[in-house]
Formats: C-alpha cells, structure tokens, sequence
C-alpha cells in the first residue's frame, strides 16, 4: 500500500488503484475503498499451517499492516524493498484466529517450495486463489480474486468500457487482467503465461518499446 502511493502521488494519480493483487480497489483521489474482497480466516489459517511446514516465510496483510512470525532476512528484506514495517507477533495461526478476515498472504521462499506449495494449496483448498507474483513469491487470495475482477471495478467506477482500456503486465498474476482488457501488452521478458494472455507482444521491459508502445497506442507523437 505504501508503495502504491508513492507511484501513485508521484504521477499525480487521480483514478482507482488495484491493490493487493486485485483484492482491492482503492480511490487514489478520495482515498476511499471501491472494492475489496479478503481471505476466508479458515483459508488463511490453512495456508498458514501449510506454508509454515515447507518452511515459507509468511506475510500476513490485515487491513494496511503486515504481521509476521518473527523478524528474519525475508522480513527484513521485504521491509527495505516495500517500506512497509513489518510487526512480529509471533505464532501467526493463533493471532488470525483472534482477528479479521486478512487481506492476503504473501509466502516468500525459494522457487520450488513455492511451487509445491501452490500445488498442495489448489489441491486442499477451493476458497483461495494461489498465484505467483515473482520467483519466490507465492500469494494467497480469496477465491475469485484477482487483477483482472479488480479492473472491471475500477474501470466502473470510472464509467469506462474494459473495452477501451490498455494494460501491461509480466507475471503469470496478470493473467486475467491481460485477458479482460481491451488490450493487454505483455514485455518480452515477461511470464510465459503473461505472453500468452496478451494481445501483443513488445521488446523487454528494460528497453524503449514500453514509451514507444504508449505513444503508438494514444497516438501521442506528431
């Protein structure tokens, strides 16, 4: 959320952001929640459980904190790269029985362990949406959630047509949100999924093919 709103205020935004991975959708100019849709407690408690025996470090997001077992190398350094302070609380399963409904969990690991446990989890569980954001990230959302629900929200709370919108995305968690837009652009680079899922193709994000793409798109240039 953090560093949602820095970008956010740097660009001056004054439309929806999609936050969480979809699972809300927030007002940059009211400041206001459009959408939101959180995690069963049940299915975070489960998720929990299983991400703490494969040994995952666990992100607990409630409301805008972020709780965590205890303060290890993935808390600190996600701390460093989001801004977002991290608060230890110690057994995580015992403080989501005594709390809300969280927003998300982001289990962090190395890649394999991530993958297995995205496949015990769309085995056990039909209550969430597992996806992988990065390498060796893996989140835990409610069912149904994701980027692309999250921009048909914003995009009516806007009063636009999803058929007039333009998205860029790179990671197997930009699947739908590439697939619902009227054009979804995905970098060279990017996921295969991500490639797939999108309407065209262009250089590797670290290239110039991004700008040029938007001053083809919205016929910027003279």
């Amino acid at each position: 959320m953090i560093s949602a709103r820095y970008y956010a205020e740097a660009i001056e935004a004054d439309l929806p952001l999609i936050l969480f991975n979809g699972a809300r959708v927030y007002d940059a100019k009211s400041r206001e929640i459009i959408y939101e849709k959180l995690l069963p407690k049940d299915a975070a408690i489960l998720a929990t459980e299983r991400a703490r025996q494969l040994g995952l470090h666990v992100n607990l997001y409630i409301d805008e904190d972020l709780y965590v077992s205890q303060i290890n190398e993935y808390a600190l350094d996600f701390w460093e790269k989001d801004g977002l302070k991290p608060r230890p609380v110690g057994d995580l399963v015992a403080f989501i029985e005594k709390h809300k409904d969280p927003v998300k969990l982001l289990c962090i690991g190395s890649p394999d362990i991530c993958d297995e446990f995205k496949r015990q989890m769309d085995k056990e569980s039909n209550r969430t949406n597992v996806v992988r954001s990065e390498p060796n990230y893996v989140e835990v959302l409610g069912h149904d959630v994701n980027k692309g629900r999250a921009l048909m929200e914003a995009v009516a709370a806007c009063g636009m047509k999803i058929s007039d919108v333009v998205v860029f995305g790179d990671g197997p968690n930009d699947v739908e949100m590439l697939e619902i837009a009227g054009l979804g652009v995905a970098p060279g680079n990017a996921r295969p999924e991500a490639k797939r899922a999108a309407d065209i193709v262009i250089g590797s994000n670290d290239s110039d093919d991004l700008g040029r793409s938007l001053i083809d798109i919205f016929k910027l240039g003279p």
